[in-house]
């Protein structure tokens, strides 16, 4: 089935370029993409307790070096908090014990969330495909092309956070891997004679 080009197409309008750019600014974005690696590598069924623990540093990562895109969910967990407790006619100070779960719960979320705004072509992109080569109209947005070939969106959504995931725990496994390697190796170097 050709998907390049129909005669429906429209120019974009500002808010829909304006989204689109956001969402890929956001999924390039190191802090962002470490929380929602994070977030992943918690599932110890999927990756033990070996890509819970290596994932670790991402979080930390993220959380010492907050990105713009990130700095929009790390208040989330506390604004519902205190939401929660002016309902409930509560002190919004007492009792805000806003957890890690909860921070990448919401991090994982947004970085998903507004995938639709992104275009065709920059999703491919992202994932080292040239889009120019692609039975599909890169310039359509997500969220066309879930309307219009529902399968093809589910594959390339499906993959393009996959692969994000995949890479991420698989690289953080490997980094403490070689960490763990050098600290045994310093350990073991002889000790310089003093002079």
């Amino acid at each position: 089935m050709k998907l390049r080009k129909m005669a429906e197409d429209k120019e974009p309008t500002k808010e829909e370029k304006a989204a689109s750019d956001f969402q890929k600014g956001l999924l390039e974005d190191s802090a962002s993409k470490d929380f929602f690696i994070a977030a992943q590598g918690r599932d110890v069924g999927r990756y033990g307790s070996v890509g819970k623990q290596a994932t670790v540093n991402n979080y930390l990562s993220a959380l010492q070096d907050p990105s713009s895109y990130s700095a929009r969910f790390l208040g989330l967990p506390f604004i519902q908090q205190a939401q929660t407790a002016i309902k409930e006619g509560k002190d919004i100070y007492d009792n805000t014990s806003v957890t890690a779960n909860q921070l990448l719960d919401n991090a994982k979320t947004f970085y998903t969330t507004g995938v639709d705004a992104l275009k065709v072509g920059d999703a491919l992109a992202l994932m080292g495909i040239d889009p120019e080569k692609a039975n599909v109209n890169q310039n359509w947005y997500l969220g066309t092309l879930a309307k219009k070939n529902p399968e093809l969106y589910e594959k390339i959504v499906g993959t393009l956070f996959e692969g994000i995931e995949r890479e991420g725990v698989g690289q953080a496994i490997e980094r403490t891997a070689i960490g763990m390697r050098k600290g045994l190796e310093s350990e073991l170097k002889p000790e310089e004679p003093s002079k």
